[in-house]
């Protein structure tokens, strides 16, 4: 992430650029690594001293699109996707540990005038059915 970081102010003098994650991003799922017991406190001590180092260079986005899933909805696609690795890992409260992090990153970008856009994707299936994505998009272009 921070090589991809570091590219960014040079595709932006020639080019919109979509990230998928980023800083932001990054922040939230050691958080709730840390929440949910796969982070020790050292290894957290680690990664905040390193993302606070690299916080006031970072250039952050004008649009940050928020696809909100409430957990019990993620955990019903992971049952009906059967991947073993998210079967194992991504259980309800590593999802809720993720969801507090990401809301509490939402806020602080909100508050730093950073526009939202907030997806509900409970009825909505961007991989499947083409209006929903067109949808999206349009609501990305306001």
């Amino acid at each position: 992430r921070l090589k991809l970081e570091r590219k960014i102010p040079r595709q932006l003098k020639n080019n919109h650029v979509i990230v998928d994650s980023g800083l932001p991003m990054s922040f939230v799922y050691a958080r709730s690594r840390l929440i949910s017991g796969y982070l020790t406190g050292n290894e957290w001590k680690l990664y905040k001293s390193i993302h606070d180092e690299l916080l006031p260079t970072a250039k952050f986005p004008d649009t940050i699109i928020y696809l909100h899933t409430p957990v019990d909805t993620i955990l019903k696609r992971i049952k009906r996707r059967r991947r073993k690795f998210e079967l194992k890992h991504y259980s309800a409260k590593y999802l809720r540990g993720l969801e507090r992090s990401l809301e509490m990153v939402v806020k602080k970008l909100a508050k730093h005038k950073i526009h939202i856009v907030a997806v509900d994707t409970t009825k909505v299936d961007f991989i499947h059915n083409d209006n929903d994505l067109q949808e999206l998009i349009k609501e990305i272009l306001k």
